[in-house]
């Protein structure tokens, strides 16, 4: 299991980037909270990963993680 976890300097609305590429990697599953904002080390969400032994799970999941980011989204007030 990999967490996903707010980026330092985040805090508020964020967005996922690379779900497709994350979820071509064979035996993983993402997990997602819901939780609405970010905070720095918030707990999001986590990735689980399966393989023949306990490295090829470990490999595949930081595979995954590093195809995968989130983003702060920025929205303009007027």
């Amino acid at each position: 299991m990999v967490n996903i976890l707010g980026n330092e300097g985040s805090n508020g609305s964020y967005a996922m980037r690379g779900l497709r590429r994350l979820l071509s990697v064979p035996g993983v599953k993402l997990y997602i909270y819901g939780k609405k904002t970010s905070k720095p080390g918030r707990k999001l969400g986590h990735i689980t990963a399966t393989g023949r032994t306990v490295e090829e799970a470990l490999v595949r999941a930081e595979k995954a993680r590093k195809g995968f980011e989130l983003t702060a989204v920025v929205t303009s007030e007027h």
